[in-house]
């Protein structure tokens, strides 16, 4: 159990260096309160919906950008879930229960949320503010909790050899 307590503070303690820290050093934008709006998004899937209602409004160019911003989309929301896959394992592995589990790592991704925006407040950083991130962290700490609960009935059926 001490081994996961430490993978999961070295965990913690790179995805705070690389979603927060590492947003800092992509510059800096100043803008005023009212445009914090242009950086935030609290609906979440609201690109897909956004997509499909335009769809038929798009032209030849425009869809080669739909396009890329589609997969810019699945790409960050399969690294945050990919990311968030150690925390599910990790607290799973400390014998946390599995809604536990899920609800700390979405506090966590809202956390890491709440503190890009308080960057963005302060003109410090250029993230985005996305509910979609913190969907993904729970979704992420769900397959972590079941790799961790697979791993321990494989690892019961071999002591069992």
């Amino acid at each position: 159990m001490k081994i996961y307590k430490c993978i999961f503070t070295i965990w913690l303690i790179f995805t705070l260096l690389f979603t927060v820290i590492c947003k800092l050093s992509f510059g800096v934008i100043f803008f005023d309160i009212e445009s914090i709006g242009m950086f935030t998004n609290i609906i979440p899937f609201d690109f897909i919906f956004k997509l499909i209602r335009n769809y038929k409004c798009v032209s030849d160019s425009g869809i080669n950008f739909q396009i890329a911003e589609i997969f810019h989309f699945i790409k960050d929301f399969i690294l945050n879930i990919c990311l968030f896959i150690p925390c599910g394992v990790c607290l799973r592995g400390m014998k946390q229960k599995r809604f536990k589990v899920t609800a700390v790592s979405a506090f966590i991704a809202f956390g890491i949320e709440i503190l890009q925006l308080a960057f963005r407040l302060f003109n410090i950083g250029s993230a985005i503010i996305d509910v979609n991130d913190i969907i993904s962290a729970a979704i992420g700490s769900i397959i972590g909790v079941i790799i961790c609960d697979i791993i321990h009935v494989l690892s019961k059926k071999l002591k069992e050899v």
